[in-house]
């Protein structure tokens, strides 16, 4: 299959179920979602231009704000239960949404955070609907995820700040190493044609995601999440990043010897991290 088709059009083994995604959880991240699953849950369903939006809402009393998670690729919402776990015991509201291509969405394509990002938008007029104009939003992502909510800057200033972990900053030059992380044989120049026919196709262009120069052009404080043994994508994006943040209050966290968007194994560190992070903004 060639490398476009896998990430703009995904199936099989990367379009995971609900039960699947919750079994990793538990045996390769070793931590227990049960809780948050079986808390209270609103259904969120909102339009993003033609394209439905699927999530859930989980409330919390005298709520800080709200948090709005976006999963990575081959994942769905529920990858994110621990992160949104963190987030309530900090006193947020969270919502967790699925993706287009992946979990509920009824889309076909994957835009690799590039039309995903205008989807953030969407969600968060339902939150200003459902909490309060007043209502402070927080977003974070994880993988293909952080550059859907750092790509989303480009659509909205009613974020309070953005929580990336394992982000690419170019996802042009992020493409070597994600293809050889998918296993694929030898990376020539038919692959880059055949992904500008595509994205192309799909209304779009291989530099518009980029989330590199999206930043540099922000004031909005950043929090950087990586781990040093990223073999998705290398961590010298979080430091390239991190070089680019404009607000004073933005900051980076390396996690040593971690893979791709797992730090979160290091929950005590990485709930503190991102509580003092939230606390100095």
């Amino acid at each position: 299959m060639r490398f476009c088709d896998i990430i703009y059009k995904p199936q099989g083994v990367n379009k995971p179920s609900k039960n699947q995604v919750v079994q990793y959880i538990k045996d390769t991240m070793k931590m227990n979602c049960d809780e948050l699953i079986e808390g209270e849950i609103e259904r969120v369903e909102c339009k993003s231009k033609n394209v439905v939006i699927y999530g859930e809402f989980h409330p919390v009393n005298n709520a800080k704000g709200c948090v709005i998670l976006a999963h990575g690729f081959a994942q769905n919402r529920h990858i994110l239960i621990p992160q949104a776990k963190m987030f309530q015991k900090l006193g947020f509201s969270t919502i967790l949404f699925d993706q287009r291509a992946f979990g509920e969405s009824k889309e076909k394509y994957c835009t690799f955070g590039v039309r995903e990002a205008e989807d953030v938008v969407c969600l968060i007029q339902w939150v200003k609907k459902r909490c309060g104009e007043k209502t402070e939003i927080i977003l974070f992502g994880a993988s293909m995820g952080a550059a859907t909510v750092m790509n989303a800057l480009n659509y909205t200033e009613e974020v309070k700040c953005v929580i990336e972990d394992s982000g690419f900053a170019s996802f042009r030059k992020a493409i070597p190493q994600l293809y050889q992380s998918m296993g694929l044989d030898r990376l020539d120049k038919n692959v880059y044609e055949e992904l500008e026919i595509e994205t192309n196709i799909l209304g779009f262009s291989l530099d518009d995601n980029n989330p590199l120069k999206t930043i540099s052009n922000k004031s909005v404080p950043i929090l950087i999440i990586h781990g040093t043994s990223d073999t998705v994508i290398d961590v010298s994006n979080a430091i390239s990043l991190y070089n680019k943040c404009k607000h004073p209050n933005s900051r980076m966290e390396l996690f040593e010897g971690r893979e791709h968007a797992l730090a979160i194994m290091d929950s005590k560190r990485y709930e503190d991290v991102v509580e003092e992070f939230i606390q100095k903004i």
